[in-house]
């Protein structure tokens, strides 16, 4: 693609229209399936670490997950970004996020990354706070990739598609597994030295069955991690976590008239999350023996949304919507050796009989939106909209945007924009009970968040730049006090801390700054830098993406990588590194490939509450392997 080609590119996620995102009314950064795979990342979260102002990286907090932030502010549980497939919602109910019960999203069937940086609520409303991830898949795509790697890893995936008539199939399917890294002589956060590997196991699948206007859409995600250090205390295999969702929509499109189109949805979502970790080891403090602990949760929500996009005229476009979700939790206890409130021990693991959480409570959500683009003449665009949100457990949430987009004489774009948006306080905030890690606080409200955002594009016919300056007031933070006295009732035996709102604001702010340097169609170098400023917390200051691509005859080799400045909260680590190469050979249909992931062999860590040691990331990784397109 040429440089025109690359910031022109179709969008949705920004105004649910199709639209350019050199245009759009956010700020917006896409990855497309070449791109995706030219890089040679394994999974969605190593993405975001090349998108201007996000960061991802280990986490132990709630297990092993990939903590994901945006615009100085990241958390274990992900929870104040919102990541959508095709338009539909990953984010879980109990953590109100998807670095749990969605780990290690794949790639091999995704046909473009949308992200939004910054405040979504007014279209998407809760977990829109500090961003939206919405993947795209393939369609009309018959491949199959296999790959093997270091450490026994094994990776097959396709992509399966049939048409007949006017019915069209399109499905995915992958498995994976590896007997994880090897981290020698590893200290966990207890102070016990010992080997450690991250073995890991993961399915996904996807069908899609569309007739005309009619549109079924299914999808199975499931993750079983082995070993490790999830919430602190390595066990060898003893620590084991098991995750899955499973998600069914039924859409249809309507075409009323030329100009007024109706899209309904109706969806429903199921969520496992099941862990097991040693959180005090025998010997450690008196212990006898080992005392493992951790969740099993189910929850599921029912969904239905509707909208309508009137064209007024050729210049103005009003789109207006309505969504409903129905949510709660069947099922809350805790797999523990021990008994919370004496302290004996089963003599192994069991269910614990007193629920960690809310199963008596349904949460109802019920909101509507509305927003207007209008085309002035070719130098001026304005969109504007809002929605408004009524949540049964706290009450209702109103989330304005606008944004004025000028287009230059000399092929430079200037946008002005503000927002504001809300996270919803999620069940784990609310209701946990029983619990040695947390209370809940029904008491809880909803985070906000106001942004201003004045970014600037030039382009020319090699090179664009893009230059974005954002500042968040974020209101009623909810934070885990550990000072705080421990609310004394029955219900919280060991006296755990509990959730608060942060009286104060707080303040973020930063530069985002992004190139694309095409000088001849075969060499492309992408490069982002993003600095931040103000409240930042549990993220670097300073965070460098770079990529650059070559093609030379059927061969093509692409060098990546990333550089995150120094984290306050991790000690003794000034920044990290990690480099990345891919070699690829093409010969009609097939295509060989061989990649190297971290070049240096670099053990960095990256934040987490439980430590200001961090946690640590794995190390140099190989794989080779093959697709076929048919």
């Amino acid at each position: 693609m040429s440089v025109d080609e690359l910031i022109n590119l179709e969008i949705s996620v920004a105004s649910k229209s199709a639209e350019a995102y050199i245009n759009s009314p956010s700020s917006v950064y896409v990855f497309t399936a070449m791109e995706i795979e030219r890089m040679g990342a394994r999974s969605v979260e190593e993405l975001l670490n090349y998108v201007p102002g996000y960061f991802t990286g280990l986490d132990i907090e709630q297990g092993k997950a990939y903590r994901t932030g945006a615009r100085g502010r990241s958390t274990a549980l992900s929870e104040s970004v919102l990541f959508l497939v095709n338009g539909s919602q990953l984010n879980d109910l109990y953590t109100g996020g998807v670095s749990i019960i969605n780990r290690l999203v794949p790639v091999e069937n995704i046909k473009q990354i949308e992200v939004i940086r910054g405040p979504g609520s007014s279209l998407y409303g809760s977990n829109a706070f500090l961003g939206v991830v919405n993947i795209v898949t393939k369609k009309n795509i018959n491949d199959i990739q296999l790959s093997y790697g270091n450490f026994q890893s094994v990776s097959v995936a396709g992509n399966f598609s049939k048409s007949y008539e006017n019915v069209d199939i399109n499905a995915f399917v992958k498995g994976f597994s590896n007997d994880g890294y090897e981290f020698d002589d590893f200290t966990d956060l207890v102070g016990r030295t010992s080997d450690m590997t991250d073995q890991e196991r993961g399915f996904d699948a996807m069908l899609g069955v569309s007739y005309k206007g009619l549109k079924l859409e299914m999808r199975h995600h499931e993750r079983e991690f082995k070993g490790y250090y999830g919430l602190g205390g390595v066990a060898d295999f003893n620590n084991s976590e098991e995750s899955f969702q499973t998600m069914v929509n039924l859409i249809y499109t309507l075409q009323f008239t030329e100009k007024l189109k109706f899209n309904f949805k109706v969806g429903r979502r199921v969520e496992t999350w099941k862990t097991k970790a040693v959180i005090f080891p025998a010997g450690y403090d008196g212990w006898t023996e080992d005392f493992f602990a951790g969740p099993f949760m189910k929850s599921s929500a029912i969904n239905l949304n509707a909208d309508a996009t009137q064209l007024l005229s050729e210049k103005n476009e009003l789109l207006a919507g309505f969504s409903y979700e129905r949510a709660g939790i069947s099922k809350a206890v805790s797999l523990t050796t021990h008994d919370y409130r004496e302290l004996n021990y089963f003599g192994g693991i069991r269910e614990y009989e007193l629920p960690f959480n809310n199963i008596d409570d349904m949460r109802y959500v019920l909101g509507f939106f509305i927003q207007d683009k209008h085309t002035f003449n070719k130098y001026l665009k304005v969109t504007y909209g809002a929605r408004i949100d009524n949540y049964s457990d706290f009450g209702t949430s109103f989330n304005p945007r606008g944004a004025v987009i000028g287009n230059t004489p000399w092929k430079g774009i200037v946008k002005v924009m503000y927002g504001q948006a809300f996270r919803a306080p999620n069940y784990l905030e609310l209701y946990d009970q029983n619990n040695p890690v947390d209370y809940g606080n029904t008491a809880l409200d909803p985070e906000k968040i106001k942004t201003i955002e004045i970014a600037y594009t030039q382009s020319f016919d090699v090179f664009s730049a893009s230059a974005t300056y954002f500042n968040n007031t974020i209101e009623n933070l909810i934070f885990l006090d550990p000072e705080a006295p421990p609310v004394q009732v029955e219900n919280n035996p060991l006296l755990a801390p509990t959730f608060y709102n942060l009286p104060k604001d707080i303040h973020t702010s930063g530069i985002e700054l992004g190139m694309i340097y095409r000088p001849f169609h075969k060499f492309t170098f992408t490069g982002t830098f993003t600095k931040l400023m103000d409240d930042f917390a549990y993220m670097p200051k300073q965070m460098i993406s770079a990529r650059a691509n070559i093609r030379f005859g059927r061969f093509n080799f692409n060098f990546n990588g990333i550089y995150h400045g120094e984290i306050k909260e991790v000690s003794n680590q000034s920044g990290y590194l990690v480099l990345n190469s891919r070699l690829q050979f093409k010969y009609e249909d097939l295509t060989l490939f061989g990649s190297v992931n971290n070049l240096t062999d670099k053990i960095y860590r990256t934040p987490t509450t439980l430590s200001d040691v961090g946690v640590v990331n794995r190390g140099r990784l190989l794989s080779f392997g093959l697709k076929i397109n048919f």
